[in-house]
């Protein structure tokens, strides 16, 4: 693998909590990063902190709303960079103020189920040519993707099929968006799993 200062890392959720706190981290060590959020005068601000506070220049801004899977097609082909060997699925929903209520994404999924699984899944898949392209020593085994979703608890997802409890939709275990990405992944050949493939 190469190191951090020669490889060029994209972040999703890079406007706060672990995303920003990464991309920070990120670019005290030389890293290009992409970031990516919903705000883009938050996103501009949070850039320019970090430049200021690193040095790193080589740090840009994508702004998009990953409930929209439009906008996740749209993200993904702004990432007009030669090379990307690391993607970082961070950005997530959690369940609000009031979590019994059930909200939909712009494109009528659930929420949660939009952002913290469609939206990676996507935009990984659009991704992976130039993931490969960029590690042509790890395209036997997968390259870098790591995937930092929460709110797995798919019965508060809106599920309400018999099998949400089983095992195969348990909480507790992988939730049931990272088992579909598996067997998405596994038919196309991608080795390695959803949540963190290396």
């Amino acid at each position: 693998m190469k190191p951090l200062d020669e490889q060029t890392v994209l972040i999703t959720g890079a406007t706060s909590g672990l995303g920003r706190e990464l991309a920070q981290r990120l670019a005290e060590r030389g890293s290009s990063l992409l970031l990516h959020g919903r705000d883009a005068e938050r996103g501009q601000e949070m850039v320019q902190r970090i430049k200021e506070g690193t040095g790193n220049d080589q740090i840009r801004f994508y702004r998009a709303d990953l409930s929209s899977l439009r906008e996740v097609g749209e993200l993904a082909s702004q990432i007009r960079v030669p090379r990307l060997e690391v993607l970082v699925n961070n950005a997530g929903v959690g369940f609000g103020k009031d979590p019994s209520k059930r909200e939909l994404s712009r494109d009528g999924y659930e929420l949660r189920f939009a952002v913290n699984y469609l939206a990676p899944y996507l935009l990984t898949e659009r991704l992976l040519p130039l993931l490969r392209a960029s590690s042509p020593a790890q395209k036997q085994t997968g390259n870098d993707c790591l995937d930092i979703s929460f709110g797995r608890d798919v019965k508060r997802l809106g599920c309400d099929c018999e099998r949400a409890s089983s095992r195969l939709f348990d909480a507790d275990k992988n939730g049931v968006g990272s088992r579909v990405a598996d067997h998405e992944f596994d038919r196309r050949g991608i080795k390695g799993d959803a949540q963190a493939c290396s």
